[in-house]
Protein backbone atom coordinates (compact mmCIF):
# COMPACT_ATOMS: atom_id res chain seq x y z
CA UNK A 1 0.00 0.00 0.00
CA UNK A 2 1.26 3.64 -1.09
CA UNK A 3 1.06 6.07 1.51
CA UNK A 4 0.72 10.09 0.79
CA UNK A 5 2.54 12.29 2.46
CA UNK A 6 -0.93 13.82 4.26
CA UNK A 7 -2.05 10.83 5.21
CA UNK A 8 1.61 10.13 6.94
CA UNK A 9 1.71 13.63 8.51
CA UNK A 10 -1.33 13.08 9.97
CA UNK A 11 -0.23 9.76 11.69
CA UNK A 12 2.86 11.15 12.69
CA UNK A 13 1.02 14.01 14.57
CA UNK A 14 -1.81 11.49 16.64
CA UNK A 15 1.31 9.42 17.63
CA UNK A 16 2.72 12.22 19.04
CA UNK A 17 -0.14 12.97 21.49
CA UNK A 18 -0.28 9.95 22.58
CA UNK A 19 3.41 9.76 23.60
CA UNK A 20 3.36 13.76 24.74
CA UNK A 21 0.94 11.67 27.86
CA UNK A 22 3.20 9.11 28.46
CA UNK A 23 7.03 8.92 30.25
CA UNK A 24 9.43 9.86 27.30
CA UNK A 25 11.73 6.75 27.61
CA UNK A 26 8.64 4.30 27.78
CA UNK A 27 7.41 6.25 24.77
CA UNK A 28 11.30 5.43 23.28
CA UNK A 29 10.61 2.15 24.00
CA UNK A 30 7.59 1.61 22.35
CA UNK A 31 8.79 3.33 19.22
CA UNK A 32 11.93 0.87 19.09
CA UNK A 33 9.18 -2.12 19.57
CA UNK A 34 7.27 -0.62 16.31
CA UNK A 35 10.96 -0.73 14.35
CA UNK A 36 11.58 -4.19 15.51
CA UNK A 37 8.28 -5.40 14.75
CA UNK A 38 7.77 -3.75 11.38
CA UNK A 39 10.96 -5.24 10.12
CA UNK A 40 10.04 -8.87 11.07
CA UNK A 41 6.23 -8.96 11.22
CA UNK A 42 5.71 -5.90 8.50
CA UNK A 43 3.36 -4.66 11.39
CA UNK A 44 0.98 -2.43 9.61
CA UNK A 45 0.31 1.19 10.81
CA UNK A 46 -3.09 0.41 11.70
CA UNK A 47 -1.58 -2.28 13.80
CA UNK A 48 0.91 0.29 15.66
CA UNK A 49 -1.59 2.28 18.26
CA UNK A 50 -2.34 -1.16 19.75
CA UNK A 51 0.79 -2.27 20.04
CA UNK A 52 1.97 1.14 21.27
CA UNK A 53 -0.51 1.14 23.93
CA UNK A 54 0.01 -2.38 25.00
CA UNK A 55 4.25 -1.39 25.58
CA UNK A 56 3.18 2.21 27.48
CA UNK A 57 0.85 -0.23 29.64
CA UNK A 58 3.67 -2.43 30.73
CA UNK A 59 6.31 0.21 31.05
CA UNK A 60 4.86 3.51 32.03
CA UNK A 61 4.46 2.30 35.64
CA UNK A 62 5.33 5.80 37.31
CA UNK A 63 1.95 7.60 35.60
CA UNK A 64 0.77 9.57 38.56
CA UNK A 65 -2.83 7.97 39.88
CA UNK A 66 -5.95 10.10 38.98
CA UNK A 67 -6.86 11.13 42.73
CA UNK A 68 -10.21 12.36 41.59
CA UNK A 69 -11.25 9.63 39.39
CA UNK A 70 -9.83 6.65 40.76
CA UNK A 71 -11.59 4.22 43.46
CA UNK A 72 -11.13 5.52 46.82
CA UNK A 73 -10.88 3.38 50.44
CA UNK A 74 -11.92 4.93 53.37
CA UNK A 75 -9.32 4.64 56.02
CA UNK A 76 -9.56 4.15 59.54
CA UNK A 77 -13.13 3.98 59.74
CA UNK A 78 -13.92 2.83 63.09
CA UNK A 79 -11.97 6.37 64.20
CA UNK A 80 -14.04 9.59 64.30
CA UNK A 81 -13.14 13.03 63.36
CA UNK A 82 -10.76 14.81 65.92
CA UNK A 83 -12.52 15.40 68.92
CA UNK A 84 -10.90 15.46 72.09
CA UNK A 85 -11.08 17.70 76.07
CA UNK A 86 -9.69 20.69 75.80
CA UNK A 87 -8.87 20.88 72.51
CA UNK A 88 -10.83 23.42 70.34
CA UNK A 89 -11.30 23.57 66.82
CA UNK A 90 -9.61 26.79 64.96
CA UNK A 91 -9.87 27.78 61.64
CA UNK A 92 -8.82 25.37 58.33
CA UNK A 93 -5.43 25.09 57.64
CA UNK A 94 -4.19 27.76 54.45
CA UNK A 95 -3.60 25.98 51.75
CA UNK A 96 -0.13 26.65 50.98
CA UNK A 97 0.66 25.79 54.82
CA UNK A 98 3.38 22.86 54.81
CA UNK A 99 2.01 19.49 56.72
CA UNK A 100 4.72 16.47 57.23
CA UNK A 101 3.17 13.60 55.91
CA UNK A 102 3.93 9.42 57.12
CA UNK A 103 2.44 6.74 55.39
CA UNK A 104 2.95 3.44 57.41
CA UNK A 105 3.30 0.69 55.45
CA UNK A 106 0.88 -2.71 56.06
CA UNK A 107 3.12 -5.81 57.08
CA UNK A 108 2.10 -9.61 57.04
CA UNK A 109 0.07 -10.46 60.06
CA UNK A 110 1.62 -13.96 59.64
CA UNK A 111 5.27 -11.89 59.68
CA UNK A 112 4.02 -10.00 62.49
CA UNK A 113 2.93 -13.15 65.08
CA UNK A 114 6.09 -14.66 64.10
CA UNK A 115 8.69 -11.80 64.56
CA UNK A 116 6.46 -11.00 68.51
CA UNK A 117 7.23 -14.30 68.77
CA UNK A 118 10.94 -13.82 68.18
CA UNK A 119 11.31 -10.93 70.47
CA UNK A 120 9.27 -11.99 72.96
CA UNK A 121 12.06 -15.59 73.17
CA UNK A 122 14.75 -13.78 72.65
CA UNK A 123 13.75 -11.39 75.79
CA UNK A 124 13.27 -14.55 77.59
CA UNK A 125 16.20 -14.89 80.34
CA UNK A 126 15.62 -19.15 79.99
CA UNK A 127 15.88 -19.09 76.32
CA UNK A 128 19.57 -19.79 74.26
CA UNK A 129 18.77 -17.22 72.20
CA UNK A 130 18.22 -14.67 75.07
CA UNK A 131 20.08 -10.63 74.45
CA UNK A 132 21.08 -12.19 70.96
CA UNK A 133 19.33 -9.14 69.11
CA UNK A 134 18.59 -8.82 65.73
CA UNK A 135 20.10 -6.16 63.57
CA UNK A 136 18.42 -4.01 61.12
CA UNK A 137 19.05 -5.57 57.87
CA UNK A 138 17.72 -8.70 60.14
CA UNK A 139 14.31 -7.17 61.18
CA UNK A 140 14.18 -5.78 57.38
CA UNK A 141 14.53 -9.79 55.75
CA UNK A 142 11.76 -10.22 58.14
CA UNK A 143 8.97 -7.79 58.10
CA UNK A 144 9.88 -5.13 55.15
CA UNK A 145 6.49 -4.58 53.28
CA UNK A 146 6.69 -5.95 49.58
CA UNK A 147 8.71 -3.89 47.11
CA UNK A 148 5.72 -3.06 45.05
CA UNK A 149 3.87 -1.93 48.33
CA UNK A 150 6.76 0.42 48.85
CA UNK A 151 7.05 1.54 45.20
CA UNK A 152 3.12 2.34 45.32
CA UNK A 153 3.20 4.56 48.63
CA UNK A 154 6.25 6.55 46.79
CA UNK A 155 4.62 7.16 43.47
CA UNK A 156 1.55 8.19 45.27
CA UNK A 157 3.95 10.55 47.45
CA UNK A 158 5.49 12.26 44.15
CA UNK A 159 1.86 12.69 42.89
CA UNK A 160 1.48 14.91 45.44
CA UNK A 161 4.72 17.04 44.39
CA UNK A 162 6.83 15.59 47.60
CA UNK A 163 9.40 14.32 47.89
CA UNK A 164 9.51 10.32 49.26
CA UNK A 165 12.02 9.80 51.92
CA UNK A 166 12.09 5.97 53.20
CA UNK A 167 13.22 5.15 57.16
CA UNK A 168 15.88 2.57 57.55
CA UNK A 169 13.29 -0.62 57.45
CA UNK A 170 11.53 0.54 54.78
CA UNK A 171 8.36 0.67 56.34
CA UNK A 172 7.83 4.15 56.88
CA UNK A 173 7.55 6.74 54.16
CA UNK A 174 7.51 10.66 54.84
CA UNK A 175 7.31 13.85 53.10
CA UNK A 176 6.28 17.45 53.41
CA UNK A 177 3.67 18.87 51.15
CA UNK A 178 1.38 21.95 50.93
CA UNK A 179 -1.97 21.38 53.19
CA UNK A 180 -3.75 21.57 49.50
CA UNK A 181 -2.14 18.69 48.44
CA UNK A 182 -2.81 16.84 51.36
CA UNK A 183 -6.71 17.62 51.90
CA UNK A 184 -6.86 17.32 47.88
CA UNK A 185 -4.76 13.45 47.60
CA UNK A 186 -6.47 12.42 51.00
CA UNK A 187 -10.01 13.35 50.49
CA UNK A 188 -10.03 15.96 53.72
CA UNK A 189 -10.22 18.59 55.02
CA UNK A 190 -7.72 20.15 58.33
CA UNK A 191 -8.04 22.58 60.61
CA UNK A 192 -5.88 23.89 63.30
CA UNK A 193 -6.70 23.13 66.59
CA UNK A 194 -5.56 24.77 70.05
CA UNK A 195 -5.12 23.68 73.32
CA UNK A 196 -7.66 25.55 75.95
CA UNK A 197 -5.43 25.71 78.46
CA UNK A 198 -1.15 25.49 77.28
CA UNK A 199 -0.08 26.68 74.28
CA UNK A 200 0.16 23.96 71.94
CA UNK A 201 -1.30 23.92 68.26
CA UNK A 202 -2.05 20.67 66.24
CA UNK A 203 -3.21 20.23 62.91
CA UNK A 204 -6.49 17.45 62.36
CA UNK A 205 -8.85 16.57 59.63
CA UNK A 206 -12.19 17.33 60.56
CA UNK A 207 -13.86 14.63 58.27
CA UNK A 208 -12.54 11.20 57.48
CA UNK A 209 -9.49 10.46 55.12
CA UNK A 210 -9.11 8.46 51.95
CA UNK A 211 -6.64 7.05 49.55
CA UNK A 212 -6.99 5.60 46.03
CA UNK A 213 -7.81 1.83 46.67
CA UNK A 214 -4.32 0.85 44.82
CA UNK A 215 -2.64 2.61 47.49
CA UNK A 216 -4.86 2.20 50.47
CA UNK A 217 -4.35 -1.63 50.36
CA UNK A 218 -0.74 -1.11 51.23
CA UNK A 219 -0.93 1.44 53.91
CA UNK A 220 -1.97 0.53 57.54
CA UNK A 221 -1.79 4.64 58.51
CA UNK A 222 -1.55 8.36 57.61
CA UNK A 223 -0.26 10.76 60.24
CA UNK A 224 0.09 14.51 59.60
CA UNK A 225 1.57 17.25 61.71
CA UNK A 226 2.24 20.75 61.11
CA UNK A 227 5.66 21.23 60.78
CA UNK A 228 6.11 22.91 64.12
CA UNK A 229 4.76 20.03 65.79
CA UNK A 230 7.75 17.90 64.45
CA UNK A 231 9.73 16.57 67.52
CA UNK A 232 7.14 17.00 69.98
Amino acid sequence: MTWTRKRCVKRTARTSKLQQKVPFPAAAAALQLRGLLSHHFKLSQSMFRPALIFALACGAGAVAIDVKRAPRTVMEPDVQVFEAPRWARGERVSGDEPVALTFFLKHCPFQMAKFHADLEDRANPASPNYAQWLSVEQVKAKLKPSAEALEAVKNFVESMGGVPAVDKFESVVSTTVPSAKVEEHLATVLHHHGHTERNAQVIRAVKAYSLPTEVAKHVSVAVWKSTSELGT
